[in-house]
């Protein structure tokens, strides 16, 4: 059986075709595009909430029916730690998934005192197929560059054996939220690097900040416009203030719209003594 949660025919299609039910695994989800937010796409915005917000929605109101008749039952979610940590470039994405979270910790209150658990698996990096693929629009080359260097990603078994495990508990332990991912991710956000430095780039203005690597919170260092006879110079001179501080980053990332990044990084790679690397290069963008 096909499914298209963002088809409400096709949701009903679903519930005749089952007509009991134990677990309910709500999976379907996309990313798509790495767009700031002032240059996303408001179509793309709404296509990945109607199908990961809405989508969610519908088929939980179809398919409570079902796991009520037997008495009881499992519904889990799988949203992602892009629901609780935003980063640049993913505000849509995150947006999305921090409003199916809302969802599901309000299921959950909703559900209370009736058997029927509400289980929040949030995967950090996950290496599959068609992820990556199709927040880049199909770019074979973009999508592998997202996890080079990562050493070990999440595979989608490793996510299954987490759900697994939840669902085979009593139906009296709930799992309220179980956080997963790779050895190699330290937080949210950065991989691989214990603080980062992000530059952040559009036509206007570039804000470099740094990223703790312990909790993935974010500290704002500097901004400044780009309306210069030597942007290059500007970015350059950010980029040495924060390279040469006393707890200086171990890595930085360049970011941007409406800006050739790759002769950005190329720039900065010969004015520090830091490793220089586009987001798509080192997995730092997370789903």
């Amino acid at each position: 059986l096909r499914l298209d949660v963002t088809d409400e025919r096709s949701v009903d299609a679903l519930v005749e075709a089952v007509p009991r039910l134990d677990v309910l695994v709500n999976n379907a989800g996309a990313a798509l595009g790495a767009e700031s937010v002032e240059g996303a796409d408001p179509e793309d915005w709404q296509r990945m909430y109607d199908l990961n917000v809405i989508g969610t929605l519908r088929v939980v109101q179809a398919m409570l029916p079902a796991l009520r008749a037997e008495g009881g039952g499992t519904i889990v979610t799988v949203t992602s730690t892009a629901g609780s940590v935003a980063y640049e470039g993913g505000g849509g994405y995150c947006a999305s998934k921090f409003g199916e979270r809302a969802l599901v910790d309000t299921l959950r209150l909703e559900l209370s005192g009736h058997p029927v658990r509400v289980i929040d698996i949030a995967p950090g990096m996950v290496k599959t197929e068609g992820f990556a693929l199709t927040r880049y629009r199909g770019d074979e080359a973009a999508a592998k560059r997202v996890y080079e260097g990562v050493d070990s990603p999440l595979t989608a078994e490793d996510v299954a054996e987490c759900i697994g495990f939840a669902c085979g508990l009593p139906l009296h332990v709930n799992v309220d939220r179980l956080v997963v991912r790779p050895l190699a991710q330290a937080a949210g956000r950065a991989v691989g690097y214990s603080s980062t430095a992000l530059l952040f780039l559009d036509r206007d203005t570039a804000t470099l900040s740094v990223v703790r690597g312990d909790d993935g919170s974010v500290v704002k260092v500097l901004s400044r416009s780009l309306h210069s006879t030597d942007a290059m110079a500007v970015l350059g001179d950010m980029a040495a203030a924060v390279a040469s501080q006393d707890t200086a980053p171990e890595g930085m990332f360049v970011v941007g719209s409406g800006i050739d990044v790759a002769a950005v990084k190329e720039h900065l790679a010969d004015l520090v003594d830091i490793p220089v690397s586009a987001p798509e290069e080192s997995g730092l963008a997370l789903a």
